[in-house]
């Protein structure tokens, strides 16, 4: 993974997401992982259509995925689990607090 700055913009935390979910997508093998890959392509495509602020987008990604995980009682590889935690670690912005 690049390393996003906490101060990078929506455009470069979308381009990063997006190939996150491409390459995490092509992982994907396993006929129980289909509720996965769908929830992937879906956001891929509202990321690349730029369809709201990307901080909310990843935001409701993360939800989305981690619902889908335990609902669906799918278990990644560790290599699988380090690409879902980049693609959760773009959402987290520091505000200068």
């Amino acid at each position: 993974m690049n390393k996003i700055k906490w101060f990078t913009g929506g455009n470069k935390r979308s381009e990063e997401a997006i190939k996150f979910l491409t390459i995490l997508q092509a992982k994907l093998k396993n006929t129980t992982d289909l509720p996965l890959i769908k929830i992937l392509g879906e956001y891929s495509i509202e990321l690349k259509n730029q369809q709201g602020s990307t901080p909310i987008i990843l935001s409701r990604l993360n939800l989305d995925i981690s619902r889908c995980l335990l609902n669906n009682k799918i278990h990644l590889s560790e290599e699988n689990q380090k690409l879902i935690k980049d693609i959760s670690s773009l959402s987290q912005i520091r505000y200068g607090y």
